[in-house]
């Protein structure tokens, strides 16, 4: 033990911090690192599929183990009949609106569709984007709320009663 008896130990313990902005800055660039490759695969002219890897069990050992599986991708761009980009950021599952009304940028051409992002990266990374992204969580957080204050549709519905049934009778 003479090597661990040169360090100096500390009673210090790490403590990993992550601020909410921090959190939802770092989830937004994933997902613009995401959208950059799609794009550049599709310039390329090749299919882009989103590989991640999830824990299944196989059948035959019974034990647990990684597999890859492909998983959907949804473009934040698309083209309208004249050929013209347009690009709409979105976080959890919403349009980022920049401005009342406003939540698509208008690109033009494909090749400048990665230039692009990696301009809106940029200004994710300096913060720019906090006021817009804040507001959908908290209008995500309302939705939650209201939704878990009301009472659940029971499973099985009880049918209705209804009359016996009567021959009708005509009046002469």
């Amino acid at each position: 033990m003479p090597i661990l008896e040169t360090l100096t130990l500390a009673e210090a313990t790490s403590k990993h911090i992550v601020s909410r902005e921090n959190g939802f800055r770092t989830k937004m660039l994933d997902a613009i690192d995401l959208q950059i490759a799609a794009a550049s695969a599709e310039i390329a002219g090749k299919p882009y599929k989103r590989v991640v890897q999830r824990r299944t069990t196989n059948g035959e050992t019974g034990g647990r183990e990684e597999t890859d599986v492909e998983v959907r991708f949804r473009p934040w761009w698309w083209k309208d009949a004249k050929g013209t980009v347009f690009l709409e950021l979105r976080y959890a599952n919403k349009a980022v609106e920049l401005k009342p009304g406003r939540s698509a940028f208008s690109i033009g051409a494909m090749d400048k569709l990665i230039p692009t992002l990696e301009q809106i990266k940029a200004a994710v990374s300096a913060g720019e984007l906090d006021k817009p992204i804040s507001a959908i969580l908290a209008t995500r957080k309302r939705e939650l709320k209201k939704s878990a204050s009301t009472p659940a549709i029971p499973a099985t519905l009880p049918l209705p009663a209804s009359p016996p049934a009567t021959p009708a009778k005509s009046a002469k």
